[in-house]
This record gives structure tokens, sequence and C-alpha cells, in this order.
């Protein structure tokens, strides 16, 4: 047989009890995860817990500082209170009587909010009283609770896709950065491993160098030793010579003479390195210089790209298209039917209505915004300051233009051989432009919600001076911020 349907009213009471203290909701509040309790039982549940607790009913993990005050399930709760004070569970076909005249209550008085019976209607307290049947008034009373409900469901299925959709983020964010984290360990390692290496070589090439001094250092100090071992025997033979008796040092001195007058005298004892070891040493020695410099240039690379800077960008006015007008403080350019009387100087675009910025980069990470608003025919991007200024081009990456822009109600990133076309789901109305100069990639995003819009990859700039440009034609009216 099939289960008897459950009472309506016993439903609502069940909807408004607490799992915890299995009665009516005090003080309801909800977690996390969608699920409500009395704000008393979830604070005797989590104890002295300052921070993370599991939920009692799905036991998954929840903050004590996201539970928030259900003032909307507060309210159902003391609807289903009156209800039952007043007797919406008796049978209808009972009634129920008034205790003051013993006459079935089956009307109901709504600024009292309590069931009357028909002596209490016609009563002095009751008399000027918005009074209905009782029937219709529990289900006045039943669709109210009823459409409660429904807001209650939409706002926990409201709560539960932010929750996933945080976690989503949550987890993304933080795939995101250990892939960053495991990138920055590698490319460290490799660098390390470079810096061993190249260390072990220029050790080497000292070593080597060393051996060479020694080699011929003891060479010719092998041969002053000897020379120096013949002079002091002949000093010492001569001496001895000297102190013979006359005719026994006149028997040979025909032979003492002939040796003095046949020995040369040493003149290439002064000691000197060929040219050749001395070029190379010199070499080696002067690599710790080449160090100390590469290791200073290193660091101011590595530390003005570490900050990234939002740069101060004014615009150039010696580069604005005739037609192109400019504010006072250089800040935001316009376009104009009418062309100015302006001097064609070489830096000066006259074909296009572009304007350059002042300022240029050479290195480092820097980002800029511009006010785009919700006009078109715009561009805003980066280009060499080295670009074509007369005639007319086309703005692509090749001939040194990397650029983001409207035209025709679409958005594209200027690339080759044809513009890309954006798929952008939330109009942005401020452009923010990333320049890294060392990695070689500018980036735009939609300033006001952090999305990537395009990136420009693999770039090499081989030292060229990079500047912000600006395109404007028509309506379109940029802004640099600040």
């Amino acid at each position: 047989m099939a289960a008897a349907p459950q009472d309506p009213f016993q439903k609502l009471c069940e909807e408004a009890t607490c799992s915890i203290c299995l009665d009516y909701f005090d003080k309801p509040v909800t977690t996390e995860c969608g699920h409500n309790f009395c704000q008393g039982c979830l604070d005797q549940y989590c104890g002295d817990s300052e921070t993370e607790v599991s939920c009692p009913q799905c036991r998954e993990n929840v903050q004590r500082g996201s539970l928030r005050h259900n003032r909307l399930l507060a309210n159902f709760v003391d609807i289903t209170k009156q209800l039952e004070n007043q007797g919406a569970k008796v049978d209808e076909s009972e009634g129920q009587v008034c205790e003051k005249h013993q006459e079935p209550q089956k009307l109901f008085c709504k600024e009292d909010q309590t069931p009357i019976c028909m002596v209490c209607d016609k009563s002095k307290e009751h008399r000027d009283h918005n009074v209905v049947p009782v029937e219709e008034a529990a289900e006045e009373y039943k669709d109210r609770i009823y459409n409660c409900l429904e807001d209650l469901k939409k706002e926990k299925e409201m709560i539960l896709r932010h929750q996933a959709d945080t976690e989503d983020r949550q987890y993304l964010t933080q795939d995101f950065m250990k892939a960053e984290e495991q990138s920055t360990v590698a490319m460290f390692g490799e660098l390390q491993q470079f810096l061993k290496e190249q260390e072990k070589f220029f050790l080497a090439e000292i070593e080597d160098v060393m051996k060479e001094f020694e080699t011929i250092g003891d060479a010719h100090l092998s041969r002053i030793l000897e020379e120096r071992s013949y002079v002091e025997g002949f000093i010492q033979e001569l001496e001895e010579q000297q102190q013979l008796p006359a005719i026994e040092f006149l028997q040979g001195v025909q032979r003492i003479m002939q040796r003095i007058e046949g020995r040369k005298t040493c003149k290439n004892l002064k000691f000197s390195f060929p040219l050749a070891l001395k070029w190379k040493s010199w070499a080696v020695c002067s690599t710790n210089n080449f160090l100390m410099g590469l290791i200073t240039d290193f660091k101011d690379a590595v530390l003005s790209g570490q900050q990234e800077q939002q740069a101060n960008i004014t615009l150039d006015p010696n580069t604005a298209h005739p037609q192109l007008v400019l504010s006072e403080d250089l800040k935001s350019v316009t376009w104009t039917e009418n062309c100015q009387d302006l001097p064609d100087n070489p830096e000066r675009f006259d074909k296009y209505p572009i304007v350059m910025a002042r300022e240029g980069f050479t290195a480092g990470r820097h980002f800029w915004d511009v006010i785009v608003g919700s006009e078109e025919e715009w561009a805003v991007g980066v280009a060499s300051k080295h670009v074509d200024r007369k005639g007319f081009f086309v703005l692509l990456p090749d001939r040194r233009f990397w650029a983001l822009g409207k035209w025709g109600g679409q958005y594209m990133a200027l690339t080759s051989p044809c513009n890309s076309v954006l798929n952008i789901k939330h109009e942005p109305q401020k452009i923010r432009v990333h320049l890294n100069y060392a990695a070689g990639f500018i980036v735009f995003f939609n300033a006001d919600t952090g999305h990537d819009l395009f990136e420009f990859s693999g770039l090499t700039f081989a030292g060229e001076t990079l500047l912000p440009f600006f395109r404007v034609h028509g309506k379109a009216h940029l802004i640099v911020s600040p």
C-alpha cells in the first residue's frame, strides 16, 4: 500500500525544526554548505573551536566567521509557531472551541492573528477588525509560507552555486600558483646549474694558466740554479788556486787563465714570461672584472623586472595626427573632422589618426590603463619608436605594432596575416596594457574585471625603445589613467 501523505502542517513544522535540538529554530544561522541550525546549538556543538568545524549534517568544513543569520527562516519559524498556537493542526471537521464563549472557532482575526468564534466577531474587541473564515486564513498563510520556502530554496541554490564557483576558482588559482612555483624553482635550478658549469670552466682556465707559469718558471729557475752552481764551483777553485805556493800556482796558471778568458758571462738570466702567456693570463685575470659587471647588470635586470611598475603615461603632441585633439594635461585624445595647422615634423603621423606616448621603455615590467568607453574605432597598444610615421601602412606585429581595438561592433587584436576577432562577454570600459620587456610579451586585460583579453608572446625587442600608442577615429575618446 502506498504510504499515507504527510500532513502539510507537520511538514511545515519539520522544515522549521533544528536537526540538533529537534525544536523550532532559535536565531537560525546558515552555513557555507547551505544547512541551518540554531545559533546556540551550533555554538555548543562547535565548543572552543575558533576557526573551522565540520557541519553537523553533511560533515563539510565550516568557517566560524562565514555563518550568516537567516532572517527569512526566522520569519518562517514565527509564522509556523503562530499557526500552531492557533490550532491549525486541529481537524477541520471538529474545529476548536473558544475558551471564553465555548463556541467553535470558525473565524480568524487578521489584526490579532488569532482564531475567534462567532461571538468574538461581534464583540467590541474584534468588531472593527478584518475577519475571515479559518479555511481562507489557513490557505493564505500556507501560501505565504510556501513562497517563503521557495525563496529559501532559491537562496540555498544560489549559495551552493557561489560556493562551487568559489571553490573552483580557488582550486584553479592554487593550481596556477603551484605551477608558477614549480616553474620558478626549475628556472632558478637551471640558472644555478649553468653558473656551476661556468665556475668550473673559469677555474679550469685559471688552473691551466697557473700550470704554464709554474712550468716556465721552474725551467728558468733550474737554469739559474745550474749557473749558480757552476759559478760557485769556479769561485772555490780560484780561491784554492790562490792559496798554492808560487811554483805550484804558476804551473796551473795557464789552464786557469784559459778558463777565465774562455768563460762567457751569463747575461740572459733575467726572467720574462712569453708574450702569448701574458695575454692569456690577462684574459683570465680580467674574468673577475667581467663577472662583476655581469652580476651588477644581472641584479639590475632582475630587480627592475621583479617589481611591476605603473607607468605615468602622457601623450606626445609632436607625434599626433593633425585631426587629433589632445587635452591640456596630455592625458586624453579625441578626433575631429577638421585638420589642425601643425608642423609636418618627422615624428608626426600624417595618414593614420595615431598619437604616441612620450615615455619609452627599454627594460622592466610596466602597465598602464586606458579608459576606452563604449564608442568604436579605437586601438591601444605598444609600438617601436622607429615605426613608419608617413604614408599608409598596415598596423601589424611585422611592422612593430602590437595592439587591440574595436571596429564595427567587434573587438579585434591586430595580428598577422589578418586581425583576430575576440569573443568578449563583458564589454570593457577600461583596458590595462601589460609590457614585460625581458620576457617578450604584451598582454591586454579588462581593467575592471581582471579578465585577460589577448596576449602577444614570444616577442624579441633587442634593445629597441617601445612606446605606448593610441589610434582614435569617429566618436571614440581615449583617456590615459591615471
